[in-house]
């Protein structure tokens, strides 16, 4: 609005553009503002028309520590599902188009065109990064690891496909 105001007064546009980078400061918003808000585009009209100002940092200064977003990386990596009992099983993509499968689905549950020991899969997924996922092209076969979910273990949701029968898992 001030901007607007600015430019209705008969500033110039440099004048109103240079206005709109001192109006606010990082004091005057809440902690990670500067940093999320990359820029700022208005149109106010001038004496000649409509002009737009873009303003790239429009809240000027550093980013203070702990902006959001801000990554701190270990030294070391990180093993996914360290210490689990792995399984590894081949499956091949029966189908005649692209699947993908995500890191967190029960395997046992899959397409059913996905040819592999469903039996060894029952009550595991993909030993992969969490929001990763696994792509077999049409006919592809591929050796993948699975894992046993962690927690209390109840499967619920997906396909609802029955467990195999008891003892049989």
């Amino acid at each position: 609005d001030e901007m607007m105001e600015k430019a209705r007064e008969g500033a110039d546009y440099a004048t109103v553009r240079d206005h709109g980078l001192s109006i606010l400061t990082p004091d005057d918003v809440m902690p990670g503002v500067p940093t999320l808000a990359r820029g700022l585009v208005c149109e106010p009209m001038f004496e000649d028309g409509p002009r737009i100002i873009v303003l790239a940092n429009p809240i000027p200064g550093e980013a203070p520590e702990g902006a959001p977003g801000e990554r701190f990386l270990l030294d070391e990596p990180i093993t996914v599902n360290d210490g689990r009992d792995v399984v590894t099983i081949s499956v091949t993509n029966g189908s005649d188009h692209v699947v993908n499968i995500s890191s967190h689905y029960h395997f046992y549950e899959v397409n059913p065109r996905m040819e592999f020991d469903r039996k060894a899969a029952y009550g595991r997924r993909l030993d992969i990064q969490a929001g990763r996922s696994v792509i077999w092209e049409p006919g592809e076969t591929k050796s993948v690891d699975l894992v046993p979910y962690a927690g209390s273990q109840v499967i619920e949701g997906f396909q609802m496909v029955p467990p195999p029968v008891a003892g049989e898992a």
